[in-house]
């Protein structure tokens, strides 16, 4: 048991001094923050934005259309 809690207080450990390290809070920046380096252009995209489009331009009977028909409304 006293083995398990020192190795889980090891790793703990070890996470925290990560999380406390420069490349750790970079990396969280650029990922839930969105923010970039000087110089750099941040582009974000919605990772819904096909569902979005799809509920814009097909009504709820569409749902059962094949799917190159879905894909032919979506661009034409």
């Amino acid at each position: 048991m006293l083995r398990r809690v020192e190795e889980e207080n090891r790793r703990l450990q070890s996470e925290l001094e990560y999380a406390q390290s420069p490349e750790f809070i970079e990396q969280e920046a650029r990922n839930r923050l969105g923010l970039g380096r000087e110089g750099e252009t941040v582009v974000l995209m919605p990772n819904d934005k096909l569902q979005m489009t799809n509920e814009k331009t097909e009504d709820k009977t569409a749902v059962n259309l094949p799917n190159w028909k879905k894909w032919w409304r979506l661009f034409f």
